[in-house]
């Protein structure tokens, strides 16, 4: 029987200590764990794999109000550190099978201004800097392999208020994401060849609107990615796109006609094209595998007033993702995914003790009524497509504790 097993575990702490009156310090460390273990068999054959991750993070951000002259300004400088290890095996009845411990370590700093220049009018500006460091030790293989990334990364954005409620904004920004561990390194025999950062140009126009118990936004978004990485089931290992536009729309909506009860919306269409894929020429105007056109959720929110808590909220929203081309279809020839939807039902209590403590129970139930859908497929050597369920009716459960004074 095949099967797939998961264990996660999610710490976190923060603190917020107000220096003077115009200047706030914030602090948050995380700690994650994660593990997973696969086992797949055929006629005679068998595939196993296993791999567990643990995360650290830490970072810290000072924020100065204080004008400059006559202009109001508000200045956020801060830094972050994040420390992973990782070890994954898989055994099967082929050649190939690997044995790796990982490690990598991503150092950043960032500083941003925000000026209100005119009446109505805000204007912002910052960089950030961001490195990255891997090593892999694979026993099986005899090899060891290391890489480096950084990128400097300026944004900008002027936010108008022509009338109340109403906001225009524009904005632009420099992006990065590292690989993760999933990535860079293959399940399965050595990396064929060293895996790059995606880097991204993004430019984005939009209207925001806030009105009481209403609220509604708008944002017309153009991106441009280098770079963008793919995953190829065929040769286990994930690739480099050489350039991929994304161009879209976002919209979003919220309505709290009582005090005790939110309903919210969201969708988003996103049209994706291969501009240029040195690998494979022939795909380039091809739209990119597994990204849905269309996506959305609808939910609500119920806060009761219940006696004995101070926090009692109960939830649940539907989950849609439209159809999508199948992980290596970059032709875009074969037959799309199906639309699929979901249901979560979440839940947060809270009670304050001895005036000093907040203590909030969560609770998290995805997929709640089990559908069962592929939210990820692939085409073999043969063109026939092979089908990954996605996960039944799964559980999350969380405490938080924070100290007031």
């Amino acid at each position: 029987r095949d099967w797939y097993d998961v264990d996660d575990g999610f710490a976190q702490g923060s603190l917020e200590w107000k220096i003077v009156d115009d200047v706030l310090f914030k602090f948050q460390s995380t700690w994650r764990e994660w593990s997973q273990r696969s086992d797949l068999a055929g006629s005679g054959w068998y595939w196993t794999n296993k791999s567990s991750t643990e995360t650290t993070t830490v970072n810290g951000q000072f924020e100065v109000d204080r004008a400059l002259g006559p202009l109001a300004s508000r200045l956020l400088v801060g830094g972050e550190f994040l420390y992973e290890t990782d070890e994954r095996a898989t055994f099967s009845s082929w050649d190939g099978a690997n044995d790796s411990k990982n490690r990598r370590s991503i150092a950043s700093a960032y500083l941003q201004e925000e000026l209100q220049i005119f009446e109505g009018v805000l204007l912002s500006g910052g960089f950030r800097y961001d490195a990255a460091s891997y090593r892999e030790r694979d026993d099986a293989l005899a090899l060891e392999t290391s890489e480096h990334f950084d990128q400097f990364s300026p944004k900008a954005a002027v936010t108008w208020r022509p009338r109340e409620p109403f906001a225009l904004y524009f904005s632009y920004s420099r992006g990065l994401r590292f690989p993760n561990f999933d990535e860079i390194y293959p399940v399965w025999g050595s990396r064929a060849t060293v895996l790059e950062a995606e880097r991204s140009s993004s430019y984005e126009i939009g209207a925001k609107f806030r009105d009481g118990n209403l609220r509604a936004d708008l944002s017309i978004y153009w991106m441009e990615v280098d770079d963008e990485i793919l995953y190829d089931p065929l040769t286990f290992q994930n690739q480099n796109v050489d350039e991929v536009r994304h161009r879209g729309i976002e919209v979003s909506f919220g309505y709290r006609p009582r005090d005790w009860v939110e309903v919210y919306a969201n969708y988003t269409y996103d049209q994706t094209e291969i501009r240029s894929f040195s690998a494979s020429p022939s795909v380039v105007g091809s739209r990119l595998p597994i990204t849905p056109a269309s996506r959305g959720t609808v939910g609500f929110n119920f806060f009761i007033p219940f006696r004995g808590f101070d926090v009692f909220e109960l939830g649940m929203n539907a989950n849609i993702v439209g159809p999508r081309y199948q992980a290596n279809d970059l032709a875009n020839t074969a037959p799309r995914l199906p639309t699929y939807a979901t249901v979560d039902l979440h839940g947060r209590f809270g009670k304050k003790i001895l005036d000093l403590f907040n203590v909030v129970l969560f609770f998290q139930v995805q997929n709640l009524f089990g559908e069962k859908y592929s939210q990820f497929a692939a085409l073999d050597w043969t063109g026939v497509p092979g089908y990954y369920p996605s996960p039944g009716r799964n559980f999350e459960l969380g405490l938080s504790i924070s100290v007031e004074r």
